[in-house]
């Protein structure tokens, strides 16, 4: 795949759709304004939940 082929915008909706479907960002409707959320704190790994 060619990404120098690929028209520009419908390359950039691709990404931000993927981006929101991934939750790497959020959209704020409001705002108007695409963001990166917080980092979530996760609290110990799997292996140490399993005792």
């Amino acid at each position: 795949m060619s990404l120098l082929t690929l028209p520009l915008t419908g390359f950039c909706d691709t990404t931000v759709d993927w981006g929101r479907y991934a939750e790497l960002f959020e959209y704020d409707a409001g705002e108007d304004r695409l963001y990166l959320p917080e980092p979530v704190e996760v609290g110990g790994s799997a292996a140490e939940s399993m005792g």
